[in-house]
């Protein structure tokens, strides 16, 4: 048979940042996937879909990013490749296109058939992409696969059913590989199904080239994923922050998804989610230049983590470094100017009355800062001051479940100690440190103590810190049992002709569940009231905010509570926003205390899957005795064994030791925060006294 030549690529450069598996880096994955264009999926072909993938496919589905998949590592023993592509179908719920399949030689594996381009490799080292030869193993598996693949493409894509059909009469080894990567890439991009492709990344690094390919020939390029933006933006910058580190010669570092216009060093950057301006700004690449660039302007760049290569711009679609972004977190919109905001905001707006949009932007957010308004196109309005700004969708970050005393390893090192505290937090969103009034001591938030660790070794590591580590205890959220209207005053002398200041607020407490951490007021005012000044929300919702970081039962956060201001009065000129704040913290404290509250704990979701053979009911009755909920329990047509569990966090203590002893070491265990539930009285105030003290 002759094989056909690969299609002739253009030079590339791919931004790659890695999705890791553990729980403490859902952050990570979070904001990876949230500035991604498009995924490659990387199985092992012994296990398929595995609990880990399944965390992060749900991660990245949110974003709908068009995907293809290469089942890795089919020279093990225990592969099995039609069991993995089994796994995506079933439990990711994809519609698997086989771009690529293994064959096999005296019960081995032999190598790797391109279904596609009519060509096979063997399984060495040094193994190079051969044509198939008629009446050969590989030639049986290229015409049966080709087959396959032409008719699950006919089936999703009408042209190239008629191509299929018509033209070449249902002969799939005639039909050219141009019309198959075209309809391949149609699929995919509208997220109907994927490719996947397999091989020995480590035996045969020549089976990674077709999925490489796949990468250009079926993944959208920057400027096909971000259309929406470009209607709104045009060829003026607008970039996400996604990430922040810190660098000992640079200093602080935020990397920055560029969407439209170009990223230029020393130019001075608008932060359109906190309304500041911020530069000037030196740019580096991440993972993208010269290596089909040859010139003095752009070195030769080798993607090596932390290396940094100065340069002049960093253009669309691709990803900077940026220091000199002293506010910026990660989230935050970056725009050239804030005229540049204003006019993307009435775009948007005007686009979305031509289209006869229901809800009206201006309307909706006249009163409140905080409300954006969200949609399919990726982008939100925010009002900040008296025009509007647009900000693009941020990062989510999960709560921290687990809080822990730390302290430096001796006063002369508190500086440095909290200097560190504060970068690691910066850098991980999903890291939280208080201060305790009543103990004096420095808390930390973390996912667990793995998360810990982590940060206590960034601590010895990087900064030289020996710290100490209290024991790890849940952390408790705090709910309010029923809903108040509260009216408070503040008074205050402030200025310098001694007036006093004076604001008088009323709020409406309710609890709402699932309702999450507090988003911000919502504005209730008589229709006869005057228009709420920005910097007078800013300074309610802060002082909101602060009141609910400590509830009244034992300090936790408090969650699930919705705030909507229904009466303001000031007196004494112009009003200080301090006072605002200080009157809306002591009308939220005393509105709790009222509405009376109580503990939520965290509720897990595990997941288990345990090898043919293994026994499930010892495992069933051990989450049984730590008061779980079985969601699910059901074998896979290969033997395994899946069970999905809902437990509370406090019964989790000891339970991946007892399952790897019930187990014999052969089931795998994959937890994450699900929910938070209301702790029992019986439990409640068990709690409460042992956190207290009180025997």
């Amino acid at each position: 048979m002759d094989a056909e030549q690969p299609l002739v690529l253009r030079p590339h450069y791919v931004n790659a940042p890695l999705f890791l598996k553990s729980i403490v880096s859902f952050v990570e994955v979070e904001r990876c996937a949230r500035v991604l264009d498009g995924i490659v999926t990387v199985l092992d072909g012994s296990s398929g879909v595995q609990a880990q993938t399944l965390t992060v496919w749900r991660q990245a589905a949110k974003f709908r990013l068009p995907c293809s998949f290469f089942v890795n590592k089919l020279d093990k023993k225990e592969a099995d490749f039609k069991r993995a592509v089994d796994s995506v179908e079933q439990k990711l719920g994809i519609k698997t296109l086989v771009t690529a399949s293994p064959y096999f030689e005296k019960q081995a594996l032999g190598g790797v058939v391109d279904v596609i381009a009519k060509r096979f490799v063997p399984l060495e080292v040094d193994g190079q992409w051969k044509t198939v030869e008629q009446n050969s193993i590989p030639g049986d598996i290229l015409c049966a696969g080709r087959e396959i693949l032409c008719c699950n493409l006919a089936e999703l894509n009408a042209d190239f059913m008629s191509l299929f059909l018509e033209h070449y009469n249902g002969d799939a080894m005639n039909v050219p590989s141009s019309a198959i990567v075209k309809a391949l890439r149609h699929i995919t991009l509208s997220n109907l199904g994927a490719a996947i492709g397999c091989g020995s990344a480590l035996r045969c690094p020549a089976t990674v080239q077709p999925v490489l390919d796949h990468v250009i020939q079926l993944l959208p390029s920057p400027k096909e994923r971000n259309t929406s933006l470009t209607r709104f933006f045009g060829d003026t910058l607008s970039g996400l922050v996604f990430k922040i580190g810190h660098d000992k010669r640079h200093g602080k570092l935020s990397f920055v998804r560029v969407y439209t216009g170009t990223l230029t060093s020393n130019s001075v950057l608008f932060n359109s989610s906190r309304g500041t301006s911020e530069g000037p700004v030196k740019a580096s690449p991440f993972n993208v230049k010269a290596r089909f660039q040859q010139s003095a302007e752009y070195s030769l760049f080798i993607a090596h983590s932390s290396e940094l290569i100065p340069v002049s711009s960093v253009s669309e679609g691709n990803i900077a470094v940026v220091s000199g972004l002293s506010s910026a977190m990660t989230g935050d919109t970056l725009l050239a100017s804030e005229s540049v905001g204003h006019q993307a905001a009435h775009s948007r707006h005007d686009l979305k009355n031509n289209e006869k949009v229901k809800h009206d932007v201006h309307r909706r957010s006249a009163h409140n800062v905080a409300s954006r308004e969200t949609d399919s196109d990726d982008v939100g309005v925010e009002v900040l001051g008296d025009g509007q700004n647009i900000v693009l969708k941020g990062i989510d970050s999960p709560d921290p479940v687990y809080f822990c005393s730390i302290e430096p390893p001796t006063t002369k090192f508190t500086h440095e100690f909290e200097k560190a505290l504060k970068e690691i937090a910066v850098e991980d969103p999903s890291l939280r440190i208080r201060f305790d009034q009543e103990t004096g001591q420095t808390v930390v938030e973390t996912m667990g103590e793995l998360h810990l660790d982590i940060v206590k070794n960034r601590l010895i590591r990087d900064y030289g810190l020996n710290v100490f580590v209290g024991p790890l205890q849940i952390a408790y959220r705090e709910i309010i049992n029923d809903s108040v209207t509260q009216t408070s005053t503040v008074q205050d002398v402030i200025d310098e002709k001694k007036r006093n200041h004076a604001a008088n607020l009323t709020l409406f407490i309710e609890p709402v569940p699932k309702s999450g951490r507090f988003k911000g007021v919502q504005v209730e005012l008589p229709p006869d009231s005057a228009n709420v000044r920005s910097e007078w929300l800013k300074a309610i919702n802060e002082g909101c905010r602060n009141a609910l970081h400590n509830g009244p039962v034992l300090g936790f956060p408090m969650q699930d509570v919705v705030i909507k201001l229904r009466g303001i009065t000031t007196s004494g000129g112009r009003v200080n926003p301090a006072v605002l704040s200080a009157c809306a913290h002591k009308c939220v404290t005393e509105a709790v205390e009222a509405a009376g509250a109580r503990l939520i704990e965290p509720i897990m979701q595990l997941d288990i899957t345990l090898e043919s053979g293994t026994e499930a009911q010892s495992i069933l009755h051990e989450l049984t005795r730590r008061r779980a909920d079985i969601l699910d329990c059901s074998g896979t047509h290969w033997g395994a064994t899946n069970i999905s569990a809902r437990l509370p966090l406090s019964e989790m203590s000891g339970f991946p030791t007892t399952l790897r002893t019930l187990s014999s070491g052969l089931g795998t265990l994959h937890v994450q925060l699900a929910d938070y539930r209301v702790v029992s009285d019986h439990d409640h105030m068990n709690i409460v006294n042992r956190l207290k003290g009180i025997k």
